[in-house]
Protein backbone atom coordinates (compact mmCIF):
# COMPACT_ATOMS: atom_id res chain seq x y z
CA UNK A 1 0.00 0.00 0.00
CA UNK A 2 1.00 3.64 -0.92
CA UNK A 3 0.00 6.54 1.30
CA UNK A 4 0.38 9.72 -0.75
CA UNK A 5 -0.56 12.99 1.41
CA UNK A 6 -1.60 14.45 -1.95
CA UNK A 7 -5.30 14.96 -4.07
CA UNK A 8 -6.64 11.45 -5.17
CA UNK A 9 -5.30 11.17 -9.20
CA UNK A 10 -7.81 9.48 -11.64
CA UNK A 11 -7.66 7.47 -14.41
CA UNK A 12 -9.82 5.60 -16.88
CA UNK A 13 -10.10 2.37 -18.28
CA UNK A 14 -8.84 1.96 -21.92
CA UNK A 15 -7.77 5.35 -22.16
CA UNK A 16 -4.18 6.35 -21.70
CA UNK A 17 -2.52 8.10 -18.62
CA UNK A 18 -2.48 12.13 -19.08
CA UNK A 19 1.09 13.40 -18.87
CA UNK A 20 0.17 15.20 -14.60
CA UNK A 21 -0.96 11.26 -13.98
CA UNK A 22 2.47 10.11 -15.51
CA UNK A 23 4.96 12.88 -13.79
CA UNK A 24 2.54 12.06 -10.45
CA UNK A 25 3.38 8.00 -10.38
CA UNK A 26 7.13 9.41 -11.70
CA UNK A 27 7.62 11.28 -8.49
CA UNK A 28 6.45 8.60 -6.56
CA UNK A 29 7.74 5.33 -7.45
CA UNK A 30 11.93 4.90 -7.98
CA UNK A 31 12.61 3.94 -11.54
CA UNK A 32 13.62 0.30 -9.73
CA UNK A 33 10.43 -0.69 -8.16
CA UNK A 34 11.01 -4.13 -8.19
CA UNK A 35 7.59 -4.64 -9.78
CA UNK A 36 7.25 -8.06 -11.40
CA UNK A 37 4.64 -9.56 -13.73
CA UNK A 38 2.95 -12.33 -11.96
CA UNK A 39 2.49 -15.39 -13.82
CA UNK A 40 1.91 -19.03 -12.79
CA UNK A 41 4.79 -21.02 -12.61
CA UNK A 42 3.05 -24.07 -13.56
CA UNK A 43 1.65 -22.26 -16.48
CA UNK A 44 5.37 -22.14 -17.97
CA UNK A 45 5.81 -26.35 -17.66
CA UNK A 46 2.65 -26.38 -19.13
CA UNK A 47 3.97 -24.05 -22.33
CA UNK A 48 7.00 -26.09 -22.16
CA UNK A 49 5.33 -29.39 -22.73
CA UNK A 50 3.10 -28.16 -25.21
CA UNK A 51 6.13 -26.54 -27.20
CA UNK A 52 7.86 -30.38 -27.49
CA UNK A 53 10.34 -30.04 -24.60
CA UNK A 54 9.74 -33.27 -22.68
CA UNK A 55 12.99 -33.57 -21.43
CA UNK A 56 13.12 -30.40 -19.95
CA UNK A 57 14.23 -30.85 -16.05
CA UNK A 58 11.01 -28.98 -14.93
CA UNK A 59 8.60 -30.71 -16.94
CA UNK A 60 10.10 -34.25 -16.29
CA UNK A 61 9.76 -33.27 -12.48
CA UNK A 62 5.53 -32.37 -13.04
CA UNK A 63 4.98 -34.95 -15.15
CA UNK A 64 6.70 -37.81 -12.94
CA UNK A 65 5.37 -36.38 -9.70
CA UNK A 66 1.49 -36.58 -11.42
CA UNK A 67 2.28 -39.82 -12.68
CA UNK A 68 3.36 -40.67 -8.76
CA UNK A 69 -0.10 -39.08 -7.63
CA UNK A 70 -2.34 -40.82 -10.04
CA UNK A 71 -1.14 -44.51 -9.17
CA UNK A 72 -1.20 -43.70 -5.56
CA UNK A 73 -4.67 -42.31 -5.56
CA UNK A 74 -5.69 -45.28 -7.86
CA UNK A 75 -7.38 -42.78 -10.11
CA UNK A 76 -7.31 -42.50 -13.97
CA UNK A 77 -5.65 -38.52 -13.40
CA UNK A 78 -4.78 -37.23 -10.32
CA UNK A 79 -7.17 -34.84 -8.44
CA UNK A 80 -4.29 -31.79 -8.78
CA UNK A 81 -5.31 -31.66 -12.17
CA UNK A 82 -8.79 -30.36 -11.71
CA UNK A 83 -7.09 -27.89 -9.33
CA UNK A 84 -5.12 -26.86 -12.56
CA UNK A 85 -8.64 -25.58 -13.54
CA UNK A 86 -8.91 -23.34 -10.28
CA UNK A 87 -5.22 -22.34 -10.65
CA UNK A 88 -4.00 -18.53 -11.60
CA UNK A 89 -2.96 -19.72 -15.24
CA UNK A 90 -6.29 -20.69 -15.90
CA UNK A 91 -7.59 -17.51 -14.34
CA UNK A 92 -5.47 -15.81 -16.46
CA UNK A 93 -5.96 -17.55 -19.44
CA UNK A 94 -9.87 -16.70 -18.51
CA UNK A 95 -9.37 -13.01 -18.59
CA UNK A 96 -7.52 -12.92 -22.42
CA UNK A 97 -10.45 -15.56 -23.61
CA UNK A 98 -7.07 -18.00 -24.33
CA UNK A 99 -9.75 -21.00 -21.94
CA UNK A 100 -9.28 -23.87 -25.10
CA UNK A 101 -5.82 -22.82 -25.50
CA UNK A 102 -5.39 -23.67 -21.63
CA UNK A 103 -8.03 -26.54 -22.05
CA UNK A 104 -5.25 -28.00 -24.49
CA UNK A 105 -2.36 -27.87 -22.27
CA UNK A 106 -3.76 -29.60 -19.53
CA UNK A 107 -4.84 -32.36 -22.61
CA UNK A 108 -0.91 -32.78 -23.28
CA UNK A 109 -0.04 -32.77 -19.54
CA UNK A 110 -2.56 -36.18 -19.23
CA UNK A 111 -0.87 -37.67 -22.33
CA UNK A 112 2.60 -37.03 -20.75
CA UNK A 113 1.60 -38.52 -17.39
CA UNK A 114 -0.33 -41.69 -19.03
CA UNK A 115 3.28 -42.44 -21.14
CA UNK A 116 5.24 -42.22 -17.68
CA UNK A 117 3.10 -44.67 -15.60
CA UNK A 118 2.48 -47.77 -18.20
CA UNK A 119 1.64 -50.87 -16.42
CA UNK A 120 1.07 -52.13 -12.63
CA UNK A 121 3.09 -49.93 -10.55
CA UNK A 122 2.76 -50.81 -6.43
CA UNK A 123 1.86 -47.53 -3.97
CA UNK A 124 5.88 -47.93 -2.62
CA UNK A 125 7.37 -47.11 -6.49
CA UNK A 126 4.77 -44.60 -6.71
CA UNK A 127 5.23 -43.06 -3.45
CA UNK A 128 9.18 -42.62 -3.81
CA UNK A 129 8.53 -41.21 -7.25
CA UNK A 130 6.20 -38.45 -6.00
CA UNK A 131 8.56 -37.99 -3.15
CA UNK A 132 11.85 -37.14 -5.31
CA UNK A 133 9.99 -36.53 -8.32
CA UNK A 134 12.21 -39.24 -10.75
CA UNK A 135 10.20 -41.76 -13.10
CA UNK A 136 8.25 -44.33 -11.76
CA UNK A 137 10.06 -46.39 -15.05
CA UNK A 138 13.45 -45.33 -14.02
CA UNK A 139 12.44 -46.15 -10.19
CA UNK A 140 10.99 -50.00 -11.61
CA UNK A 141 14.09 -50.60 -13.64
CA UNK A 142 16.32 -49.85 -11.14
CA UNK A 143 14.59 -52.32 -8.35
CA UNK A 144 14.19 -55.17 -11.02
CA UNK A 145 18.40 -54.38 -11.45
CA UNK A 146 18.67 -54.96 -7.81
CA UNK A 147 15.80 -57.84 -7.23
CA UNK A 148 18.00 -59.86 -10.20
CA UNK A 149 20.70 -59.32 -8.29
CA UNK A 150 20.23 -61.17 -5.34
CA UNK A 151 22.29 -63.04 -4.03
CA UNK A 152 25.16 -62.21 -5.98
CA UNK A 153 24.76 -58.01 -4.78
CA UNK A 154 27.56 -55.94 -3.47
CA UNK A 155 28.53 -56.47 0.37
CA UNK A 156 31.03 -52.92 0.62
CA UNK A 157 30.68 -49.42 -0.10
CA UNK A 158 33.23 -49.23 -2.48
CA UNK A 159 31.42 -52.10 -4.49
CA UNK A 160 28.12 -50.50 -4.39
CA UNK A 161 30.21 -47.35 -5.61
CA UNK A 162 30.86 -49.37 -8.83
CA UNK A 163 27.86 -51.19 -8.76
CA UNK A 164 25.85 -47.52 -8.65
CA UNK A 165 28.53 -46.22 -12.06
CA UNK A 166 27.76 -49.52 -13.87
CA UNK A 167 24.18 -49.04 -13.67
CA UNK A 168 24.49 -45.28 -14.70
CA UNK A 169 26.56 -45.95 -17.56
CA UNK A 170 24.20 -49.14 -19.21
CA UNK A 171 20.91 -46.63 -17.75
CA UNK A 172 21.05 -43.96 -20.46
CA UNK A 173 18.01 -42.50 -19.20
CA UNK A 174 18.75 -42.85 -15.49
CA UNK A 175 22.48 -41.36 -16.64
CA UNK A 176 20.60 -38.03 -17.48
CA UNK A 177 18.08 -37.85 -15.40
CA UNK A 178 20.32 -37.83 -12.06
CA UNK A 179 23.22 -36.51 -13.31
CA UNK A 180 21.74 -33.77 -15.77
CA UNK A 181 22.24 -30.95 -12.75
CA UNK A 182 26.27 -31.63 -12.23
CA UNK A 183 27.10 -32.69 -16.06
CA UNK A 184 28.93 -29.71 -16.21
CA UNK A 185 31.23 -30.41 -13.51
CA UNK A 186 31.12 -34.36 -14.14
CA UNK A 187 32.96 -33.62 -17.19
CA UNK A 188 35.46 -31.04 -16.13
CA UNK A 189 36.32 -33.58 -13.51
CA UNK A 190 37.22 -35.94 -16.09
CA UNK A 191 39.57 -32.92 -18.34
CA UNK A 192 36.67 -33.05 -20.79
CA UNK A 193 34.76 -29.75 -21.80
CA UNK A 194 32.04 -28.60 -19.46
CA UNK A 195 28.99 -28.72 -22.53
CA UNK A 196 29.64 -31.73 -23.83
CA UNK A 197 27.09 -34.71 -23.96
CA UNK A 198 27.70 -36.60 -20.81
CA UNK A 199 28.11 -40.43 -21.63
CA UNK A 200 29.10 -43.76 -20.04
CA UNK A 201 32.77 -42.93 -21.02
CA UNK A 202 33.18 -40.14 -18.39
CA UNK A 203 31.68 -42.28 -16.16
CA UNK A 204 33.80 -44.98 -16.56
CA UNK A 205 36.90 -42.04 -16.19
CA UNK A 206 35.34 -40.44 -12.90
CA UNK A 207 35.44 -43.58 -10.56
CA UNK A 208 39.15 -43.97 -9.72
CA UNK A 209 38.77 -40.48 -8.44
CA UNK A 210 35.15 -41.76 -6.35
CA UNK A 211 37.83 -44.86 -5.08
CA UNK A 212 40.03 -42.22 -4.23
CA UNK A 213 37.94 -40.18 -2.44
CA UNK A 214 36.44 -42.88 -0.21
CA UNK A 215 39.76 -44.37 0.28
CA UNK A 216 40.62 -41.35 2.57
CA UNK A 217 43.43 -40.07 0.13
CA UNK A 218 44.49 -36.89 -0.61
CA UNK A 219 42.81 -34.53 -2.78
CA UNK A 220 46.57 -34.25 -5.11
CA UNK A 221 45.81 -38.36 -4.87
CA UNK A 222 42.11 -37.69 -5.96
CA UNK A 223 43.24 -35.66 -9.18
CA UNK A 224 46.26 -37.92 -9.95
CA UNK A 225 43.23 -40.85 -10.18
CA UNK A 226 41.57 -38.64 -12.34
CA UNK A 227 44.12 -37.83 -14.82
CA UNK A 228 44.88 -34.72 -13.91
CA UNK A 229 48.78 -33.29 -12.44
CA UNK A 230 48.73 -31.69 -9.35
CA UNK A 231 52.84 -31.78 -10.06
CA UNK A 232 52.31 -29.00 -12.46
CA UNK A 233 54.22 -26.10 -13.32
CA UNK A 234 50.82 -24.58 -14.04
CA UNK A 235 49.28 -23.15 -11.37
CA UNK A 236 45.69 -23.75 -12.53
CA UNK A 237 47.07 -27.19 -12.36
CA UNK A 238 48.52 -27.62 -8.98
CA UNK A 239 45.23 -26.54 -7.60
CA UNK A 240 43.78 -29.90 -8.40
CA UNK A 241 40.84 -28.60 -10.32
CA UNK A 242 39.64 -32.46 -11.09
CA UNK A 243 39.26 -33.39 -8.13
CA UNK A 244 37.74 -29.78 -6.50
CA UNK A 245 34.92 -30.23 -9.13
CA UNK A 246 34.20 -33.67 -7.80
CA UNK A 247 34.03 -33.78 -4.38
CA UNK A 248 32.91 -30.38 -4.38
CA UNK A 249 29.68 -30.51 -6.99
CA UNK A 250 29.27 -34.08 -8.43
CA UNK A 251 29.58 -35.63 -4.84
CA UNK A 252 27.30 -33.74 -2.71
CA UNK A 253 25.00 -32.57 -5.28
CA UNK A 254 24.77 -35.52 -7.50
CA UNK A 255 26.11 -38.98 -6.35
CA UNK A 256 25.28 -38.83 -2.73
CA UNK A 257 21.45 -38.30 -3.98
CA UNK A 258 21.94 -41.71 -6.22
CA UNK A 259 23.63 -43.99 -4.39
CA UNK A 260 21.18 -42.75 -1.05
CA UNK A 261 18.60 -43.87 -3.87
CA UNK A 262 20.09 -47.44 -4.16
CA UNK A 263 20.30 -47.78 -0.57
CA UNK A 264 16.21 -46.87 -0.21
CA UNK A 265 15.41 -48.95 -3.21
CA UNK A 266 17.44 -51.95 -1.77
CA UNK A 267 15.64 -51.45 1.85
CA UNK A 268 12.60 -51.98 -0.29
CA UNK A 269 13.27 -55.06 -2.24
CA UNK A 270 14.90 -56.91 1.25
CA UNK A 271 17.53 -58.56 -0.51
CA UNK A 272 19.01 -59.63 3.06
CA UNK A 273 17.29 -63.06 3.87
CA UNK A 274 18.91 -64.33 0.49
CA UNK A 275 22.33 -63.87 1.07
CA UNK A 276 23.33 -63.79 4.05
CA UNK A 277 27.07 -61.15 3.56
CA UNK A 278 24.60 -58.44 2.72
CA UNK A 279 25.05 -56.31 5.84
CA UNK A 280 22.11 -54.03 6.48
CA UNK A 281 24.35 -51.56 7.97
CA UNK A 282 26.61 -50.84 5.08
CA UNK A 283 23.09 -50.39 2.82
CA UNK A 284 21.78 -47.77 5.54
CA UNK A 285 25.12 -46.12 5.64
CA UNK A 286 25.77 -45.72 1.47
CA UNK A 287 24.51 -41.94 1.51
CA UNK A 288 26.90 -40.73 4.11
CA UNK A 289 29.46 -42.47 3.52
CA UNK A 290 30.10 -41.75 -0.12
CA UNK A 291 29.15 -37.81 0.87
CA UNK A 292 31.19 -37.66 3.61
CA UNK A 293 34.20 -40.24 2.22
CA UNK A 294 34.59 -42.58 3.77
CA UNK A 295 34.48 -46.77 2.95
CA UNK A 296 33.14 -48.66 5.97
CA UNK A 297 30.38 -47.68 8.22
CA UNK A 298 32.65 -47.54 11.62
CA UNK A 299 34.76 -45.01 10.01
CA UNK A 300 31.02 -43.05 9.70
CA UNK A 301 30.17 -43.48 12.71
CA UNK A 302 33.34 -42.76 13.54
CA UNK A 303 33.71 -39.24 12.23
CA UNK A 304 30.21 -38.36 14.22
CA UNK A 305 31.56 -39.86 17.74
CA UNK A 306 35.10 -38.54 17.42
CA UNK A 307 35.27 -34.92 19.62
CA UNK A 308 38.33 -33.41 17.66
CA UNK A 309 37.50 -32.24 14.62
CA UNK A 310 39.33 -34.01 12.26
CA UNK A 311 39.76 -33.97 8.44
CA UNK A 312 38.84 -36.87 6.16
CA UNK A 313 41.95 -38.33 5.62
CA UNK A 314 43.23 -37.61 9.51
CA UNK A 315 39.85 -40.11 10.24
CA UNK A 316 40.65 -42.34 7.65
CA UNK A 317 44.68 -42.86 9.74
CA UNK A 318 42.43 -42.66 13.06
CA UNK A 319 40.31 -45.36 12.00
CA UNK A 320 43.06 -47.64 10.43
CA UNK A 321 45.56 -46.99 14.22
CA UNK A 322 42.25 -48.34 15.90
CA UNK A 323 42.24 -51.54 13.93
CA UNK A 324 46.00 -52.20 14.52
Amino acid sequence: MLLIPEPIISFSDGEPLGWKVVEKLKSVLPEDDRCVVISDPLEIVLDRLMQGQTVDPDVRYVVNRMAALREAEGAEEPNVLFDLRKSFGAFAARKRHAEAEFEAKITDLKKAIALDAQGEVDNTIAELASQSGLSMNLLLRLRKRIADGTGKLPTTVGEWLTWTIDWLKADDDARDSLLGGVSRSLMASCGRKRDAELTAEELALVLPGLVAWISGKPLCEVERALGGDPDSDDDAEKMCPRARELVGTVVPRGLSFIIGLVSHVVGEVDPFGHQEELDRQVIECLGPAVRKGYDTPAKVFLSSNTPAALSRVQLHALALRQMT
